[in-house]
């Protein structure tokens, strides 16, 4: 028979006590990151990567997975050295209402990787991270910006520049866009700049990446990948008409694929041979 919700029995303590259990026993596949986590942190160096991987080997994961509703907060990169090794952590659920002050979740990321530890993360990093802290106090207490700017280099080590520039990435930055100016790929300033140049043409004619390119702003690492990328892009379009005029013109079918493939093979080993050089500096 139907039960109204009403009547429903309410979970016993010990169901509760085994949910609250079974939240540090999380499968590997089921962590991701928090979208704010992915928008704002950027991937560690190739350094500290084979140093923390040394340290997690000799040593195990010595402090636990943040997490925020089920999401890691802190601890990604640390958690993707367990799921490749089959290494045992643990996961502790953030709380943001301590010490009888409910905060956000960005002032919990904000505190955590800016104030406790001000050399962990780039400048880029720092700026979108407030950037998004005062976002959310705009939309959740109404803060304009001119206060924010005043009340949060106050309050964290912060710069009001950062909160200016980081309010604007977060409003108006590009998600692609947004990931050149976490990974360092294009400086602070620059982006400033790109985005106004965006606003000025109307937001519709080119991406924000594409007039980044366009005006030389961005380094030349980036330059090349992104040259050797569109080369292969167009090498496998080159492969994809060859094949769809195989049924028109079958006797020169073969050495287009060859020739294709070719020079397919050629950017993919320039691609490489890019990374493994950029990797090396």
């Amino acid at each position: 028979p139907y039960k109204h919700w009403r009547t429903q029995r309410p979970k016993s303590q010990a169901a509760r006590r085994n949910r609250a259990r079974l939240r540090n026993s999380f499968k590997v596949k089921d962590l991701q990151p928090l979208a704010l986590h992915r928008r704002c942190i950027s991937h560690r160096k190739r350094e500290e990567v084979e140093h923390l991987l040394a340290s997690v080997k000799s040593e195990g994961v010595l402090f636990p997975l943040c997490l925020y509703r089920g999401m890691i907060v802190d601890g990604w990169c640390r958690y993707q050295i367990c799921k490749h090794m089959n290494i045992p952590f643990q996961t502790l659920d953030i709380r943001l209402d301590l010490a009888k002050r409910k905060v956000t979740v960005e002032q919990w990321m904000v505190e955590n990787f800016i104030d406790k530890a001000p050399d962990r993360l780039s400048v880029q990093c720092k700026t979108l991270l407030v950037g998004h802290l005062a976002v959310r106090l705009k939309k959740k207490d109404g803060i304009s910006m001119n206060q924010s700017m005043v009340m949060l280099p106050e309050v964290h080590k912060v710069t009001a520049n950062m909160v200016d520039r980081g309010y604007e990435f977060a409003t108006h930055a590009q998600p692609k866009f947004m990931e050149y100016i976490r990974e360092e790929r294009i400086a602070t300033d620059r982006a400033h700049d790109v985005i106004a140049i965006w606003h000025k043409m109307g937001g519709k004619r080119m991406s924000q990446v594409d007039i980044a390119e366009k005006e030389g702003m961005l380094s030349q690492d980036v330059k090349m990948q992104m040259k050797v990328e569109r080369n292969v892009t167009q090498a496998i379009a080159d492969l994809g008409k060859s094949y769809r005029s195989f049924m028109h013109v079958p006797k020169n079918f073969l050495e287009e694929w060859n020739k294709c493939q070719q020079q397919y093979d050629s950017l993919m080993k320039s691609l490489v041979r890019m990374k493994d050089e950029s990797t090396s500096q």
